[in-house]
Formats: C-alpha cells, structure tokens, sequence
C-alpha cells in the first residue's frame, strides 16, 4: 500500500493507506476504482444506499426490458478516417478497462447503443 493524501474528509487532509500498489502501478483502472477507497467513505458519510453502491456497483432500474434489435452498424464505417478513429477510441477505452468486450453467448441478450464520434473542442 501506498500513502495518499485524502482531500474532503470530515476529518480534513488525512495521510491514509488507501491505494493499493496494484493501482498505483497501472494508472489506467478506470471501473470500480471508488471501491478501493471505502474506508474513506465510511468516515466521511453514513448513507446506507452511497456505501451499499460503492461497495456492490449500481444497477439500472429499468421499469421494463429495453427492446433490442441488436448492434446497428454505426454510420462512421464507410468512411475509413473515422473509421480508424473510432478503432483507436474503443482500443484506448477497453485498454482503460473503462468498457468490456460482450462476450459471444451474451451478445444480443442486453441494451446496446449506436457508437459516435463527437470531436474534442480544441
């Protein structure tokens, strides 16, 4: 474990052993990140549903299955620059572990979405 200074704390700036030395190597953790600081978040709130989120993830409520017709191919492949882009964005995205590939047998089973590239403002 790491020391790290804890900002925002009831307690004010705290040194804490928090961050495991796994994440303090690989800086590209992206998901479930927040559940490596729950002893923070004990200290700092008491709200059942905040720490019940933190520590088992947050899921959806749907008020009835979302209809799905499958992937739709999206408008950006027939255009090989912003088809390259959109490579390099979902490589970078499942490198960050900010997103998962779906597994064959669960394909077609869930929510999909349409994927889009929106330029950065410079």
């Amino acid at each position: 474990m790491r020391k790290v200074r804890v900002l925002g704390s009831r307690r004010g700036n705290i040194l804490r052993n928090l961050v495991p030395d796994y994440m303090v190597e690989q800086d590209r953790v992206v998901r479930g990140r927040l559940q490596h600081f729950i002893q923070a978040w004990e200290e700092s709130s008491s709200d059942a549903w905040v720490l019940s989120v933190l520590r088992h993830g947050y899921m959806i409520e749907f008020q009835e299955v979302p209809h799905s017709s499958g992937v739709r191919p999206s408008p950006w492949l027939s255009n090989s620059v912003k088809q390259e882009a959109l490579s390099q964005g979902i490589h970078s995205l499942l490198w960050k572990n900010a997103i998962l590939e779906v597994s064959p047998l669960k394909r077609g089973r869930g929510f999909n979405t349409i994927i889009f590239l929106v330029a950065k403002p410079t």
